[in-house]
C-alpha cells in the first residue's frame, strides 16, 4: 500500500473543536459498512457531538486512533488485481445469498443496536431493535450502552420472548455482544441459530439497517424539542412503524403478519363473513397464503 495515499488519514489531527469533531465523524461515517462493529467503535467520539460543547476524553481518543488505524489498512482499502482470476472463499457461503424466507410470525428476527443517542433522564441512551423477518413488524427496546451481553439477553427474554418465544434464528452483525461467548451458548442451549453478516457484506442484515432509519425519523418527528425524552415516545414510534404498510408484505400494515394466522380465521371462518368487505376478505385471504399455509378454522373462540 502506497503511505502517501493514506497520509491525510494518518496524520489527521486530534479534534479541538465540534466542528472538528463533526468533520472527522462525517468522513470515517462513510466506511461504516466496511468496518467490523463501527457503531460501537465509534460511540465515545458520537458523545462528543452532544450538548453542544465541546470535550474530548480519553475513551474518544482511543476510539480515533482505532478507527483511523482501521481506515488506513487491508482490506478496507485493498484493491483488486483484474490481471488475476477471481476466487471466492468461505467457511459459510450461506453468509453471501439472501436469507430463506421465513414461514412465519417470529420465528426468525434480526437484531440491531442504535447506539450514541442522548441520554435520557432515565439513563437510557441506546435502543436494541428487534425485526420479525416475516411480517416485518419490529419492536424497539431502550437500555444503557455499558450493558453487558448477559443484561442484553435479559432484555430479549423480558421483552420479545415474553411476547413471542424462541426464535429459530437470529441475525445480527459481528457486534461484540453478539459474538461473545454467553451470547453463543445461550441460545445454542435454546436450539436457535444464530446467523451473522459480514463487515464486508451487511446486506445480509439490511432489514433492521432500513428500520433503524425508520426509527431515527420517528424519533425526530416525535421529540422535537425534548431531546433527554425520547425513549417516553418510543412506544408511539413503534406503533406508528407497525402501524404502516410494508411493501414487502404486499402493502399490509406489518400489525397484520403477526395476527392474520389467528384473526383472519376468526373473519373468514365467521357466519357473517359474508358482512365484510370484499378487500379486507382479500387481505385476510393473503395473509394465511403466507402463513405458511395453516388452515383458517386453527384458532377457536375460548
Amino acid at each position: 500500500m502506497d503511505p502517501s495515499k493514506v497520509e491525510a488519514i494518518v496524520n489527521w489531527p486530534t479534534p479541538r473543536s465540534l466542528k472538528e469533531v463533526r468533520s472527522f465523524h462525517g468522513l470515517v461515517s462513510f466506511y461504516r459498512r466496511f468496518i467490523a462493529g463501527f457503531s460501537t467503535l465509534v460511540a465515545p467520539i458520537t458523545e462528543c457531538l452532544k450538548g453542544g460543547v465541546f470535550k474530548w476524553d480519553e475513551a474518544a481518543q482511543k476510539s480515533f486512533e482505532l478507527i483511523k488505524k482501521k481506515m488506513t489498512e487491508a482490506p478496507l482499502l485493498a484493491l483488486p488485481d483484474f490481471e488475476k482470476v477471481f476466487e471466492a472463499h468461505s467457511q459459510n457461503t450461506s453468509l453471501y445469498t439472501p436469507l430463506p424466507v421465513p414461514n412465519a410470525p417470529w420465528e426468525d428476527v434480526s437484531i440491531d443496536f442504535v447506539v450514541g443517542l442522548t441520554r435520557t433522564q432515565r439513563n437510557k441512551d441506546s435502543v436494541m431493535v428487534v425485526v420479525d423477518r416475516f411480517s416485518k413488524m419490529a419492536h424497539f427496546v431502550s437500555y444503557l450502552k455499558t450493558l453487558d451481553a448477559s443484561h442484553i439477553a435479559d432484555l430479549y427474554f423480558r421483552e420479545i420472548v415474553k411476547l413471542h418465544g424462541i426464535p429459530r434464528t437470529i441475525t445480527s452483525d459481528r457486534d461484540t455482544t453478539f459474538m461473545s461467548h454467553f451470547w453463543r451458548t445461550l441460545w445454542t442451549k435454546l436450539g436457535t441459530t444464530l446467523q451473522f453478516s459480514s463487515s464486508h457484506h451487511p446486506q445480509t442484515d439490511g432489514q433492521t439497517e432500513v428500520v433503524n432509519r425508520s426509527l431515527g425519523s420517528l424519533l425526530r418527528s416525535l421529540v422535537k424539542g425534548n431531546i433527554r425524552q425520547w425513549d417516553m415516545v418510543l412506544p408511539q414510534a413503534e406503533f406508528a412503524y407497525n402501524r404502516s404498510q410494508s411493501k414487502s408484505t404486499g402493502g399490509f400494515l406489518r400489525f397484520f403478519g403477526l395476527f392474520a394466522r389467528c384473526f383472519g380465521g376468526l373473519i373468514l371462518s365467521s357466519p357473517y363473513h359474508h358482512q365484510v368487505s370484499s378487500s379486507s376478505r382479500s387481505q385476510w385471504f393473503f395473509l394465511d397464503k403466507i402463513g405458511n399455509g395453516i388452515p383458517i378454522p386453527q384458532c377457536p373462540i375460548k
